[in-house]
């Protein structure tokens, strides 16, 4: 496999990470948050998904996605970390940047803004 191939490879299995997140996550909000039948609620997660693939094959969408699921995933593992260490507040926001900056490196952003920073475009 070449690098371009390897690395787009690497972003399919962040991505299906991603919409397996909001597939479950949406429709465990939507199932119990709402009076919507689970059918229609996994129906409408499985179509945000699609919408979700479709919006990272974009340039700015890709740096959206990156952004905002690097979020999410940082404040999941934020919030576990707060309360696996007895709620202290530290480790908490210490590990949820390290999820940040370890989500963004999944989904390739530092490799993209270093092509950019060497070819001398602007973002």
């Amino acid at each position: 496999m070449r690098y371009r191939e390897e690395q787009e490879a690497s972003h399919r299995g962040v991505l299906i990470a991603d919409a397996l997140l909001t597939i479950l996550s949406g429709s465990f909000i939507l199932i119990y948050k709402t009076d919507i039948h689970p059918a229609i609620c996994i129906t409408i997660c499985a179509v945000l998904t699609a919408v979700l693939i479709g919006v990272f094959s974009t340039y700015i969408g890709y740096w959206i996605v990156a952004v905002v699921f690097g979020l999410i995933w940082a404040a999941i593992a934020g919030t576990a970390a707060y309360l696996i260490s007895s709620e202290d507040m530290i480790w908490g926001v210490v590990i949820a940047v390290y999820a940040f900056l370890f989500a963004l490196f999944l989904h390739g952003v530092f490799g993209k803004l270093k092509a950019h920073i060497r070819s001398g475009l602007k973002l």
